[in-house]
């Protein structure tokens, strides 16, 4: 049987065919690479609908897949006043799409208190609504490493894992939050327990594994040098070790105190305007 959220999507698609039968549409091209095609067809159906809030976000996200950054944020920054207005629902099903697209392009430019600002609203309204949507995104973890609350940041990025990817960002600031907890080691091997499956062929990623790595007890360590350890990440760890401190081997594990604050230092540089220097 249909849940009430789908029996709710359908009826929305229903009343507003057209919005989304542009959007899927528009979605395809992207996939395909088509962004400039992409752009054109919501942009022609943004001028019959201008106030439609899926539709600016999504011509939004379009222009930036298109570096057209200056030209994107002010559909974005609309996108979000409306959703504002329409307490942050489309066809009264939470959405908060704007508000999360607005926050990364100002984690991204160190703007890092307007982030927050934005994302607190959108929390709050997706709280009252008793909606788990959150649990989806990422940067809701980042708000909550923000603002401190540490465990809560460690377990929404492991959740994100779990269930989407371990991206670079989000691996990154797991790695920073879990290890100002005091049960650190314990959320280090959750967490590798979700990775070590996928393997690891990023090297950004790579260098936060290292860092969970350390903390691994000697099974799962045996598992991480088997299995996620292969001969080409440790070559490029090899290089990336040269380029940041001379020498070839700062990234074997287990990693040196200095080199694990090293790397969550530039973590707290990058995503918290480096408010827990003092702590780490």
């Amino acid at each position: 049987a249909a849940t009430t959220a789908e029996r709710s999507a359908e009826s929305a698609k229903q009343e507003h065919p057209a919005v989304f039968d542009v959007v899927s549409k528009a979605q395809v091209l992207r996939r395909q690479g088509k962004a400039r095609e992409a752009v054109g067809l919501l942009n022609r159906e943004l001028e019959k609908q201008p106030d439609d809030v899926l539709l600016l976000t999504t011509y939004a996200t379009t222009l930036i897949k298109l570096d057209q950054m200056s030209v994107a944020i002010p559909y974005l920054d609309r996108a979000v006043a409306l959703n504002r207005k329409n307490r942050n629902t489309y066809f009264n099903q939470p959405y908060v799409e704007p508000n999360v697209n607005r926050s990364l392009l100002l984690i991204s430019a160190k703007q890092f208190h307007e982030a927050a600002e934005i994302l607190r609203e959108a929390a709050a309204w997706l709280k009252a609504a008793k909606s788990d949507l959150s649990l989806t995104y990422w940067e809701f973890g980042w708000l909550a490493l923000f603002d401190g609350r540490m465990e809560r940041a460690a377990q929404r990025f492991a959740y994100y894992v779990s269930k989407r990817a371990a991206i670079e960002p989000v691996i990154a600031m797991f790695c920073l939050a879990a290890y100002m907890l005091p049960d650190k080691k314990d959320y280090f091997r959750k967490c590798f327990d979700l990775i070590s499956a996928a393997g690891c062929n990023d090297i950004l990623s790579g260098q936060y594994y290292c860092v969970i790595a350390s903390y691994l007890d000697p099974e799962r360590m045996h598992r991480f040098k088997k299995y996620l350890l292969t001969p080409k990440l440790v070559a490029e760890l090899e290089e990336l070790s040269i380029a940041v401190s001379g020498v070839r081997d700062s990234f074997k594990v287990p990693l040196t105190d200095q080199m694990t604050r090293r790397l969550l230092l530039s973590v707290d540089d990058k995503y918290c305007e480096g408010k827990y220097r003092g702590i780490l």
